[in-house]
């Protein structure tokens, strides 16, 4: 790479390009070979001296420290901070203090130019999974580096600036050009069909209210899945996505409003029960046992299936054959797109009426997406309700039998995908024109 240059490295699931990173950033020993940054030998150095040299990266699921506010998680990225040698701190007071100060300084701009500056006193824990991803960022921008390495990055963040919301799923205003035009009215209801018409509610979602401490994310949300249906939620990052399914699924308590599956409520039940009622969910990060086999992380997910284990299990692997190819491989050592085949199958061994999926293609390959789509096509072919949160909104749409387009904790529009999608203000504000 020359110095000022970005360098794009692509290549199919399995091809070694995190493994490369792993490599480079000193979390794998190479076997051979040379490895230089200017005039530095990087190979045989550990991680953190690496770092010190000026090479950072980021990683393809953001692990932030989840306790510690989103400030703090900058500050800790900052190297030869005058605190850490305590000596310092005694003997030199003032100098510290105001060195901390211009680190503080840094860290706000920093923050400022990812749009995370409005959040920089909240706990990393609470953010949205695009704003995880633009936090790592400006973590690895406050160490200075002369080379960052992205490890796919782009998958999980925006594609377009009218994705980025100002605010964490919670307080702020609504997207550039005002509220996406329809609403509720927008709904197939208001559309003109019978009044009379009967449809067998799988999911009933009513005046939803839910957040994290003093923060309120989902505003009065109300949403509908019928039997069989496959509807999509789309919306910028931080709109309440991921916590609208954690509510559902019992991983964040609601504040209010009323949940019911197949007309039996089960707001604020615990997630086992809300299990065991029917509803599955599958969450985009940490959802399969690295350490079990992939035979073993399917048992794990039959614990409330009526038929038996192998009869399940067979049943599952008809929809990912490749599982029963590496029923014995350790789930750790899957390629992305395994590991979420793995999840999805995981949740179906559990016999749902009703499957959450939470953005089932992020850091995918577009074949592997697109295999991916397939199967999620294929489950709710089989008569399976899903209520898919998806980044590739353009894709989802497409995929799904009706929408809601989510903002700031609520329902800005509803109807069709396919209306949704060519609707000109959907376009412009979440599909990029």
């Amino acid at each position: 790479m020359r110095e000022g240059s970005i360098t794009g490295l692509i290549g199919p699931n399995g091809a070694g390009k995190t493994t490369l990173f792993n490599v480079i950033s000193g979390l794998t020993q190479a076997d051979g070979g040379e490895i230089r940054l200017g005039g530095d030998r990087l190979d045989g150095l550990s991680a953190h001296a690496i770092a010190r040299r000026g090479l950072a990266r980021t990683f393809q699921i953001p692990r932030p420290l989840g306790r510690m506010t989103v400030l703090e998680n900058v500050l800790v990225y900052a190297h030869a901070q005058p605190g850490e040698v305590l000596a310092r701190v005694f003997a030199s007071p003032a100098r510290v203090t105001a060195a901390e100060k211009r680190l503080r300084e840094r860290a706000l701009a920093i923050l400022e130019s990812v749009e995370l500056a409005s959040l920089a006193g909240e706990r990393a824990e609470t953010l949205s999974g695009g704003q995880k991803k633009l936090l790592e960022l400006a973590r690895v921008l406050m160490g200075d580096p002369r080379v960052i390495l992205l490890d796919d990055r782009a998958r999980h963040g925006p594609r377009h600036r009218a994705l980025r919301s100002r605010d964490r799923d919670g307080p702020g205003t609504d997207p550039p050009g005002g509220p996406v035009r329809g609403g509720a009215a927008r709904s197939s209801r208001a559309r003109g069909l019978p009044r009379d018409r009967r449809v067998t509610a799988l999911l009933e979602v009513h005046e939803l209210s839910a957040g994290y401490g003093d923060h309120e994310i989902l505003r009065g949300l109300s949403l509908r899945v019928d039997a069989g249906e496959l509807v999509a939620v789309i919306g910028p990052n931080g709109a309440g996505k991921s916590t609208l399914l954690k509510a559902l699924a019992g991983l964040v308590r609601p504040r209010g409003g009323r949940i019911a599956l197949q007309g039996t409520d089960i707001t604020g039940a615990g997630t086992r029960r809300i299990v065991e009622s029917g509803l599955c969910y599958v969450p985009q990060e940490a959802n399969v046992f690295p350490s079990l086999s992939v035979w073993e992380n399917l048992t794990i997910g039959a614990w409330t299936a009526s038929r038996s284990l192998h009869e399940r299990a067979g049943a599952v692997v008809q929809l990912f054959p490749i599982l029963a190819e590496r029923r014995r491989a350790r789930a750790g050592t899957l390629s992305g797109g395994e590991r979420q085949m793995l999840a999805m199958a995981m949740a179906l061994m559990v016999e749902p009426s009703l499957l959450l999926l939470d953005e089932p293609s992020a850091g995918l390959a577009p074949t592997l997406q697109r295999l991916v789509f397939d199967r999620v096509r294929e489950i709710n072919a089989r008569g399976l309700g899903i209520l898919l949160v998806e980044q590739n909104a353009r894709e989802s749409l497409g995929l799904c039998r009706r929408a809601y387009v989510l903002a700031m904790g609520r329902v800005r529009a509803e109807g069709p995908g396919d209306v949704l999608r060519d609707d000109p203000d959907i376009r412009r504000l979440y599909l990029g024109g």
